[in-house]
């Protein structure tokens, strides 16, 4: 007796991990149209708009743009599904930096990536020679626009000093740090020292779309100082 309830009880667990196993393949094949292991740092498949529809989100090289000697140029284009049939829904000619635009650092281009938590697209930047500068802008899909509601900035010389702006541009709210961080041969040593900290707020009537937004191009001034920051 105790040999056949064993049974039953294996036969059940097995047909519990068959079930198991066909929900898997069920979610894999749901997940094909818009798999994240596909995702790389030019490539994201989201859906977007939340339509219910997949869309392929890709950084293109544009040869036919001229950017005055600044290299290649390089679009950014969402994809989806019209008619039953992929086509172009949305172009950015200037959120991607073309590819001689960060100085001595090269290529600024440093990827684009997307927050599932936050439904936000984020676009990475850096550059400059002795002096660099970051750049992270995140965008959300609302109100028919990607619109711009973060963006961090970090500029400074290594070993020197660093000037640090995250600007919630969803709510307004700025904050501004200076730091100084000592090195020992080069390599940093000890943790950076905050000299100066302030914040404001610095609503904007209507948040700065992806299809036209231009990296570091963006002016906001902190009241205190009358200091100009740009992002």
């Amino acid at each position: 007796m105790r040999y056949s309830i064993l049974l039953v009880f294996l036969l059940l667990l097995s047909c519990q991990e068959d079930r198991s196993s066909a929900t898997a393949a069920e979610g894999t094949t749901v997940e094909v149209a818009n798999p994240n292991s596909k995702d790389d740092d030019r490539t994201i498949y989201r859906d977007f708009n939340r339509d219910g529809t997949p869309d392929r989100l890709e950084i293109v090289d544009n040869p036919n743009r001229d950017t005055d000697g600044f290299g290649m140029a390089r679009d950014l284009v969402v994809y989806t599904l019209m008619d039953g049939a992929e086509g172009e829904w949305y172009r950015s000619t200037t959120a991607i930096l073309p590819a001689k635009a960060g100085g001595m650092m090269g290529d600024p281009f440093q990827g684009v990536a997307y927050d599932d938590a936050r439904r936000t697209i984020i676009i990475r930047h850096h550059g400059g020679s002795r002096q660099r500068w970051n750049y992270e802008h995140r965008f959300r899909y609302r109100h028919g626009e990607f619109e711009l509601i973060n963006a961090t900035v970090d500029y400074g010389t290594p070993c020197l000093d660093n000037e640090h702006l995250e600007y919630v541009l969803s709510t307004g709210e700025a904050i501004y740090e200076r730091s100084t961080l000592a090195c020992d041969a080069g390599e940093p040593s000890g943790d950076p020292v905050v000299t100066d900290r302030k914040g404001t707020m610095a609503e904007l009537d209507a948040l700065p779309a992806l299809r036209s937004f231009t990296p570091g191009e963006n002016e906001m001034v902190f009241p205190e100082g009358n200091q100009t920051l740009y992002y």
